[in-house]
């Protein structure tokens, strides 16, 4: 049974406006494209992230929003879970009936001029594997979104760690993350290099994983609209009005 059609169509740039603003208002420690790389992570892990964990990974797992009406929880899971699918349907794609159409390009944000001539200008320490880059680059938040499930759900995704190409695959992620490669650290930032290999990425993730997993993939399907005595589209088990709906 295909997912309902709300949930079908990709997001478009007002939309991604509206996810922004929901951010911002409920103080997440993410912007859209931290968000995008926390979704694409959920996408293609190894196994899909209810919203209760999306939720959490984007507001630092610590206080969850309180949401102030129904519409606005309803509006988030929604754009959160209608990007789900469009990373999963390209996942579906063969890789030999792939068009430029079914491509989701990672949400990347401009970066400020300053930051970007500071991230150019810095010199990379040797023997430090854990430097970061100073300044900021594109493609950066998106890394370090996508790193946060990566690190939140490290044990299931600890199969990688047997298989050193599929470890190796997220090499792109680290990249943006860290702003350069630790073992050669004269090499100039390449982030156009990177972020043309988070696609393939994704891909190589999502069927590692599903291989393991030996079970299919399948859009979200649409949830119900939210009331205050509905249970709350988080995944809680609670009533709306006693989780996500509570006033703050």
């Amino acid at each position: 049974m295909p997912a309902a059609p709300r949930l079908e169509r990709p997001l478009a740039d007002p939309e991604w406006d509206l996810l922004g603003e929901l951010l911002e208002k409920y103080d997440a420690g993410v912007d859209i494209e931290g968000m995008d790389g926390i979704i694409a992570a959920s996408a293609c892990g190894p196994r899909e992230l209810p919203p209760i964990d999306v939720l959490r990974v984007a507001f630092d797992g610590a206080v969850l929003p309180a949401f102030e009406s129904p519409e606005d929880a309803d509006r988030f899971f929604a754009l959160c879970l209608r990007r789900q699918n469009e990373y999963v349907r390209f996942f579906e794609i063969a890789s030999d009936e792939i068009t430029e159409d079914d491509l989701p390009p990672p949400m990347l944000l401009e970066v400020d001029p300053a930051d970007a001539e500071a991230a150019a200008n810095w010199i990379a320490p040797r023997n430090d594997p854990d430097a970061v880059r100073a300044g900021c680059w594109t493609g950066q938040q998106w890394a370090r979104g996508f790193l946060r499930v990566y690190a939140k759900f490290q044990d299931e995704w600890s199969a990688l760690d047997a298989e050193e190409d599929a470890l190796f695959a997220l090499t792109p992620a680290f990249m943006l993350d860290h702003g350069f490669n630790p073992d050669r650290p004269d090499d100039t930032l390449a982030t156009d290099r990177c972020i043309e290999h988070l696609l393939p990425m994704l891909r190589e993730l999502d069927t590692f994983f599903r291989a393991d997993a030996l079970r299919p993939r399948e859009p979200y399907r649409a949830p119900p609209k939210v009331g205050r005595n509905d249970p709350c589209p988080c995944g809680s088990g609670k009533k709306f009005k006693r989780c996500c709906g509570a006033v703050a």
